[in-house]
């Protein structure tokens, strides 16, 4: 027995020791030879973690030919210790190859470098995944890479998938071979993939030059697409599918398949991103979202600004001068929220949006000086400056606390074109937008290309121009009357937003709001029509104080709470603290001494709901912050 108990005891401590990552020191910056990165790879064992001696910080290893992860030979390779370092493919070859199949999907993690001048004659600059593999990319930096074919950073082949977070795409091109597949990120699914807190700058690609997906359900959070464009795209005469070139400047998808990270309302998000100066040589100045019936698409808290949408062809191209959203068969949902579209423009229609064939809600949106451009006597496609739709079978366009202002169409619908039976407003301004009409002197359909279904609520300024039988204002019942709103301008959140002016009839005029504004804050009593409430600010949820970074406020914002709690550092007062809840006007709703030295409790239930200063004094103001008060 006892020999018997020493035997399972090494068995079960050798398995301890085995399941242990170890850890492989690279310190040479030689491609080849004794303690280089390919002999790391090369003796490193599945799920090893290789790293680089801190004297190789800002160093540059340059590689003669691509290094191959093995098939099941998990790795991660972090450049943490050598600040600055760079791997380079020296504009001749791949950096990395990862072997992987159905059998055994294999992953490779990249930490913490950055990977420049990676060239391929095929897909994948930088890095190159074979069937199931998975990549992970952290705080890496992609620049100056060029893949002939498409993925001139990151290539994701079938069935794998590509989580990358805190990444820079700087300067990377894929348009030699005027593939659909030109981009800098080509994510290859039915897998789902996410990128988080990246940045996409001056990129080129033939569609999609920042990300380009084909049947991956995709997660885009925080991210900043600026100067990607698909200007180099040509019209593909003789080659199949030979018009789809130039499509989406910083983001082409090609259906989206769900499951994780997607959610009950997408299988694409874009959540908190910025797209400013993008170009698409065809539809979609940032982004061309090509979806079928299993698909659904999200779109929140963004920000368009600038992005353009050319011609390809004098027939092909012009749609969508921020997104444009087309479809196979009617999806299960186009949702864009909280977003500001502004100085947009489209060769033909939508400068802002064009969207196809599917249920569109759209709600607490800015969209200001969006464009149509196409000017000609026979120019009717050129519509809808801020938003076109078409082919919308069997569904429904809500439109919802949006403001629409100085937009233009070349034709009919300065801000909006839509089929009237389907479209529905509420809680909605349209200013000053005008139609071109063709450059015929018709005057007709200014704001809208006809009467849409009014629930309530709803300005328009000015009027329609005309009493002719074709020209309409946006709905029957619309209140005509100046809104009286602010210049765009930086109000809080992402975007920039047009506020209400005082005097505005906006204000209080609303009914049925959700509960914040476009901006993230509260709509307070009665709701204001348009994306923005007037007087209503943000609220720092810690608050801000002015001696000690250890005070917080919570919960705030508060929600059915009686009392909101202060944090505060453990510091010893001679004197009792005077704790102050005021308005936004210096009415104050409560002031009390408190001699608690951890945490104040301080009652709010009989507040109204609404923003709040609360502070806390003694002798010299030790910590105040906004506080919201919801129902």
């Amino acid at each position: 027995m006892r020999k018997s108990t020493t035997v399972t005891c090494l068995i079960f401590f050798t398995a301890i020791i085995s399941s242990i990552a170890q850890t492989i020191t690279v310190s040479s910056n030689a491609d080849t030879g004794a303690n280089t990165l390919r002999a790391a790879i090369a003796t490193a064992k599945n799920n090893e973690t290789i790293v680089f001696a801190s004297s190789l910080a800002n160093q540059t290893i340059t590689l003669a030919s691509t290094l191959e992860i093995p098939v099941g030979k998990n790795l991660t390779v972090d450049g943490a210790a050598a600040t600055g370092l760079t791997l380079s493919g020296n504009n001749a070859i791949r950096i990395f190859l990862l072997k992987s199949n159905m059998v055994t999907p294999t992953s490779l993690t990249l930490k913490n470098l950055t990977l420049t001048k990676g060239f391929t004659i095929e897909n994948g600059g930088v890095f190159k995944a074979e069937h199931k593999g998975i990549l992970i990319a952290e705080k890496c930096v992609f620049t100056l890479n060029n893949a002939r074919q498409g993925g001139s950073a990151i290539y994701g082949a079938y069935d794998g998938t590509c989580t990358i977070k805190d990444c820079k795409f700087d300067n990377n091109i894929s348009i030699a071979d005027n593939t659909e597949r030109g981009s800098t990120v080509m994510i290859f699914g039915p897998g789902a993939s996410s990128v988080q807190r990246c940045d996409f700058t001056n990129n080129k690609g033939i569609n999609g030059a920042a990300i380009n997906g084909l049947n991956s359900g995709l997660l885009i959070e925080d991210c900043n697409f600026i100067k990607n464009v698909t200007s180099d795209a040509k019209f593909d005469t003789g080659k199949e599918n030979d018009f789809l070139r130039g499509y989406g400047g910083a983001i082409y998808l090609d259906r989206a398949t769900a499951g994780p990270p997607s959610t009950a309302l997408g299988s694409f998000v874009a959540r908190r991103c910025k797209f400013e100066g993008n170009i698409g040589q065809s539809d979609g100045g940032a982004m061309y979202l090509y979806t079928d019936e299993t698909d659904n698409v999200l779109i929140e808290d963004c920000y368009f600004d600038n992005n353009q949408a050319k011609k390809l062809t004098a027939t092909n191209g012009g749609g969508g001068g921020a997104i444009e959203q087309m479809n196979i068969a009617k999806n299960k949902g186009f949702v864009v929220k909280n977003c500001t579209f502004s100085n947009n423009s489209a060769a033909v229609n939508g400068g802002a949006i064009r969207a196809d064939w599917a249920d569109t809600q759209i709600s607490n949106c800015t969209f200001y000086n969006n464009k149509a451009l196409e000017t000609k006597l026979d120019g009717w496609a050129a519509n809808g400056g801020a938003l076109v739709t078409y082919f919308m079978k069997k569904s429904v366009v809500e439109l919802t606390n949006c403001t629409f202002a100085n937009n233009y169409a070349g034709w009919v619908g300065g801000a909006v074109a839509s089929d009237t039976t389907i479209t529905k407003i509420k809680n909605c301004i349209f200013f000053q937008n005008t139609a071109g009409n063709g450059t015929n002197n018709w005057k007709i359909q200014q704001h809208s290309s006809d009467e849409f279904v009014d629930l309530g609520n709803n300005i328009q300024f000015p009027a329609k121009f005309t009493n002719n039988f074709n020209d309409f204002n946006v709905s029957k019942t619309v209140k005509i009357i100046d809104p009286k709103l602010g210049a765009i301008s930086d109000n809080g959140g992402i975007s920039l937003t047009m506020p209400l002016l005082a005097g505005s009839p906006a204000i209080d005029a609303g009914s049925g709001c959700s509960a914040l504004d476009q901006r993230g804050a509260p709509r307070v009593g009665n709701c204001d029509i348009g994306a923005v409430e007037f007087g209503s600010v943000l609220a720092a949820v810690e608050g801000y104080n002015l001696t000690e970074n250890s005070w917080k406020v919570f919960p705030n914002p508060s929600s059915g709470f009686d009392y909101v709690n202060i944090a505060k550092p453990n510091t010893v007062f001679e004197n009792p603290c005077l704790v102050s809840v005021t308005d936004m006007h210096g009415k104050i709703y409560n002031q009390e001494y408190t001699e608690s030295q951890n945490e104040i409790k301080v009652l709010i239930v009989t507040l109204p709901n609404g923003i709040y200063n609360i502070s806390v004094t003694n002798e010299a103001t030790l910590f105040q912050s906004k506080l919201i008060k919801l129902k």
